[in-house]
This record gives C-alpha cells, structure tokens and sequence, in this order.
C-alpha cells in the first residue's frame, strides 16, 4: 500500500504479488518501487500503480531489495542465500553474489555506490567491492570485470544442477593483454583444463560425486595482473524413473504424482511420464507401482508417508486400470500386487468413532471416524438430556480413513434451526450399517 506521509491517507494498493510482501524500496528518484515476495521481485509505477516487470531467477523466495544511490542498479537477497543484482532500467540480470550460508535479509548500498552492504541468517555482514561487478555487458554471464585480463565463466550458469555425472565447464578471456597463465581449483583442489590462447575446457578425469562444488579460474597477464571468476555447481543423485519426486523412496507420493496427472500435460510434471513414451498413463503407474517401497539410493533418507487421504476409491480405479492393460509381464504382476497390498492398508480392520477436535471448541468441531466396510454413513448430536440437536447425512461413504478436517464429519455448532447450541456436554452418534458407537464432547462458549 502507499500512503500520503502527511495525511496518513491511504493512496492506492498495489496488487499482483502472490506470495508475502518481504521487502519494498523506492528508487532514488521517488518514480519507481521494488517489491521483493516469494516469486520474485515486481518492479511498479509509482504514480500510476502500473506494474512495469517481474524479475525472476532467485531459486527460493526474496527477502530484502534496495535500489542503488544512483538507481541503475537493484540489488535483491534471498532465501537461497545469494544477492543478485539487477540493472534497473531493463530488468537484466547483471551478476550473483555468492558467500553467505543463510538467508540474506538485507541489502543496503554505501552513499558512492561502490560497496553493498548485507546482512544474513548466518550471523555476518559481508561488504562486496561493486567496482568488479557492475560495468560489465550483458554476455556472457558471470564475467569480473577487472583491468587486463578479463575471464568470464560461461558454463555452467550459476546455481547449476546436474544429473549425476560429469559437467563439463568452459570459460574465456578478454582484454588488452592475453592471460599467460591459467589455473583451476575445485573445492579447493587444483585441476587440469585445456587452456587455449582464448578460454579454457575443464573435464573432470573422474565423475565427480554427488554434492556441492565450487570452481574458481584464476588468469595472470604479463604485467603481473590478475582476474579471478567463480561459479557453484551441484551434483545430485541419479535417481530411477519410478522415483518421480526424487526423494530417495518409492512410495505413495510417487504413486499420487503419477495418478493426479494420467492424460495430463506432460511439461507440467515430467518425471511422471515414467517410461518415457510421451504420455501419461496406466503403464507409468504401473512402473512405479513395481517398485514400490524401494529405497532408490543407498543413502536414502528415512522418511514416513501418511496415507490418510489417499482415497481408497481411487487406488481401486489405479487397480481396474491396470488389470485391464495387464500383459501378464512380471511388472505388471508385481505392480497389480503392490496396489493391491496398498488398497487392503488404506481400509481399516475395523469401523470406529474418534474424539472430536478440537475440543472443547468455539464454534465448530470435526468428528472423524474411519470404515472397515462401504456404508451409508449418518451422525447424530444430542443434548446432555437425550434430545436431538442435529442429525449430518453424510450419505454412502467407501471404507477408509476420514480422520483430517477434509474428510471428517464437520458440525458448526448449531441446530437443525440454524441457532447456535449453548455451553455443556453433548453426545455424538456415529451410524454405519449395523456399527453404532457414541462418544461425549463438550461445549464451551
């Protein structure tokens, strides 16, 4: 929101954020307002509430913006631990600044300009020399910008992710002086590359392992000046088709990731399409149904996957599906047997009424119950004096968990009228076929 500073009078609102508002800062000329939120950072009109651009490549949400004394430049801080500045006039991306270990919750630019100031989660404040970052061109990426030579980083981008294997990383030179020397470290071991009179190609000789790496090219001209570039990379696990969210287990959330998106589009959730043939459909659950409940690497965390609110109606259309298409494979068998083992844990042994929560309660309560067996479903309320205060129909219900608050019987705390029920002990009838159970709550205003 903007407001008059005078009158205290509300000016306009500005909309268009879907995430919370971290950061806001105007520019120097008072025309224009950054706003740093989860998706990134909106840049607005300040004297027509327009918005002019989103600027988006944080990984994770923004914490902190601040405009440069000069405002040309924008600098953003964010939950992935990085800054980034932005040149303000065309929303390009200029440069990442990496160092901290926690979120960056500000950002703060000296009176000339030259140093930005900011302040993490991880307990420091880092001064950054901007006079190395800043008059640089908008390729290639990741350039310093220092007298003779310059190296710049073309490959990878920074916060590049790659699949388990071998990266390969190439930079090049510019500058009135060519670089006489070149040298390499990885995690702060020195490597080889294949340096040219222009750049370099860095091959790793092995696979590198999974993890977190940081490459740094260091050139030295003959007047004895140097350059310096950094990226950071990561190495993840090559994780199984069948293990679509990537977790390190096979389990229910893969199954669901699958099941959510059969005939769905396949550049929303990729990994879905298991077995590759370009659709989403019966035969990739199938797969990940095969090998459920396999751990997918060896240092696999463990982890616990609720099933309360799968619906077991579901799980049983996933089994007619896949009896239908079955070709009698061992995949198949195998997939067919593991739905039909999930299917029989989704049904309770036996029908049973919970306690309501919360309780006591003001003024509304859930009553959760769970169904060995399909059922008409009816829970009835009464008054500590046996009258009937309201009746739920909840109508035919299929076996399974109704625990949480989307499944649960929901009671507002008033009469079959639509009046609100007074202070005390009430009683709550749950009845399903021949089951019958009933259980107390209590009412406080």
């Amino acid at each position: 929101r903007l407001w008059d500073v005078n009158t205290g009078s509300h000016i306009r609102t500005l909309t268009g954020h879907t995430g919370w508002v971290n950061s806001v800062s105007f520019s120097p000329d008072g025309e224009t307002l950054a706003s740093g939120s989860q998706e990134g950072v909106h840049l607005w009109d300040v004297n027509t509430g327009s918005h002019i651009r989103t600027l988006t490549g944080h990984p994770d949400g923004v914490v902190s913006v601040s405009f440069s004394p000069d405002g040309e430049t924008l600098a953003s801080g964010s939950h992935d631990d990085t800054i980034r500045l932005w040149d303000a006039n065309t929303g390009r991306h200029i440069r990442t600044l990496t160092g901290h270990t926690g979120y960056v919750l500000s950002v703060s630019f000296s009176p000339d300009g030259e140093t930005l100031a900011s302040g993490s989660e991880d307990g420091t404040v880092l001064l950054w020399d901007l006079t190395l970052y800043l008059d640089i061109t908008p390729e290639p990426p990741d350039m310093v910008d220092m007298p003779s030579p310059t190296i710049a980083i073309l490959t990878p981008s920074a916060d590049q992710i790659f699949d388990h294997g071998t990266p390969i990383i190439t930079g090049e030179f510019s500058g009135s002086a060519s670089p006489i020397s070149i040298s390499l470290t990885v995690n702060d071991t020195v490597v080889d590359a294949e340096v040219s009179d222009n750049g370099f190609t860095y091959t790793p000789a092995q696979a590198l392992g999974d993890g977190e790496y940081t490459l740094v090219a260091t050139a030295t001209d003959a007047n004895g000046k140097t350059a310096e570039a950094t990226v950071t990379f990561s190495i993840k696990p090559a994780y199984p088709a069948w293990d679509v969210n990537e977790d390190g287990s096979v389990n229910i959330l893969d199954l669901v990731l699958v099941g959510q998106n059969i005939g769905g589009s396949i550049a929303a959730v990729p990994r879905a399409d298991v077995n590759g043939d370009g659709s989403i459909n019966i035969l990739d659950l199938v797969l990940v149904a095969g090998h459920f409940g396999e751990s997918t690497n060896v240092a696999a965390p463990d982890s616990v996957v609720k099933l309360e609110g799968v619906d077991p109606a579901l799980v049983e259309k996933w089994l007619e599906l896949a009896q239908l298409e079955n070709d009698g494979s061992l995949m198949f068998q195998q997939g067919i047997a593991n739905l039909e083992r999930l299917l029989a844990s989704l049904i309770p042994k036996k029908t049973a009424l919970l306690a309501n929560y919360p309780n006591p309660f003001n003024p509304e309560t859930w009553i959760p119950y769970q169904l060995a067996k399909t059922a008409a479903v009816n829970v009835s309320i009464y008054a500590s004096n046996g009258k009937l205060v309201r009746t739920l129909a909840l109508g035919h219900q299929a076996a399974g968990v109704y625990h949480n608050r989307s499944r649960a019987a929901y009671w507002d705390g008033k009469n079959a009228l639509g009046e609100s029920v007074a202070s005390g002990v009430y009683f709550y009838t749950l009845i399903t076929g021949e089951f019958t159970a009933t259980r107390r709550m209590l009412i406080l205003k």
